[in-house]
């Protein structure tokens, strides 16, 4: 099937004209599923990655020019995603610095990046715990695009960790653009991913309302202290992630946790995702992944013009 079968097609109220890039986000869920112990409403051939590999064959090469992939397993990322190679991409493999000394580290699931090198030039790149950081310049205007891909911490009361993850990830990507001599305020700036948390959560409002102060709290645990102190970036973000769920796990309980957030000079010339009502509905029915999604997430893609 192709993605746009799979998604709803959303016009954007910041629709521009003319040719832009695409912008993808998906949790492509790690290939060690196949021997979880709790996913055992999937049956085993659908959760296998031999089946789950030749779907995202099909699938993740449809999601734009470039693509925020999370859970992408550090030890078999080449062998796992070789298909993308033939399609165009070169890749920011998944990276954690223990794996180097623990091979049994090569199984943790890191963020990865795809990205059509007819398109881009990759200028830098950082790995950080929970984010990959990344600068490329895009080669028909020589404007560089900035993108921060995100798989935030996953348990749900940890707000702290989620908010100093986003915080953190931010700050770097300011201090890169100012020690290579650009105003943050005035670069295309990309965050995206999943966060792991709900649009009422501190890291949504951290990145749209530009900071948080010591009288802001989570609904997810409203008893935790988020800062003691004001905290702030410098960037103009919105976001233009369309309504619906994008993940259903094993609790069957639909939520709604990827994001798509663009800086103010990004226009927006449409935004696909996540699925429409009825492809829920049989994803409520089977439990995901299944026969036709290879993940428990539903990808994001964002059709853009760097202004």
């Amino acid at each position: 099937y192709s993605f746009c079968t799979l998604l709803q097609d959303k016009m954007s109220s910041k629709c521009v004209t003319g040719s832009g890039i695409t912008v993808g986000t998906f949790n492509t869920l790690q290939r060690s599923f196949e021997r979880r112990r709790y996913a055992s409403h999937v049956p085993d051939n659908i959760k296998s990655w031999k089946n789950r590999k030749l779907l995202l064959a099909s699938l993740l090469p449809t999601l734009g020019d470039v693509i925020a992939a999370q859970e992408c397993e550090i030890g078999t990322f080449e062998e796992d995603y070789e298909f993308m190679k033939s399609h165009g991409y070169d890749a920011i493999a998944p990276f954690d610095k223990s794996a180097r000394k623990d091979k049994s580290k090569l199984s943790l699931a890191k963020t990865a990046m795809f990205y059509k090198t007819s398109k881009f030039d990759l200028i830098w790149h950082d790995h950080r715990s929970r984010t990959l950081l990344s600068a490329m310049v895009e080669k028909s205007t020589q404007r560089i695009l900035w993108m921060v891909n995100c798989h935030l911490e996953g348990h749900p009361e940890k707000v702290g960790e989620r908010f100093s993850q986003i915080k953190s990830a931010l700050n770097l990507v300011a201090a890169k653009q100012r020690k290579m001599k650009y105003d943050p305020e005035d670069c295309h700036l990309v965050v995206c991913g999943d966060f792991n948390c709900s649009k009422e959560c501190v890291p949504i409002s951290f990145i749209l309302n530009g900071g948080v102060t010591p009288a802001d709290s989570d609904p997810w645990n409203p008893e935790e202290i988020i800062t003691t102190t004001p905290v702030s970036h410098p960037y103009k973000m919105t976001n233009i992630t369309p309504e619906g769920f994008t993940f259903l796990g094993s609790t069957g309980n639909p939520q709604s946790i990827d994001y798509v957030f663009i800086s103010h000079n990004i226009g927006v010339e449409r935004v696909k995702g996540p699925s429409t009502q009825s492809q829920w509905d049989e994803a409520v029915e089977t439990g995901l992944p299944n026969e036709k999604h290879p993940s428990d997430h539903f990808p994001l893609l964002a059709e853009l013009h760097l202004l």
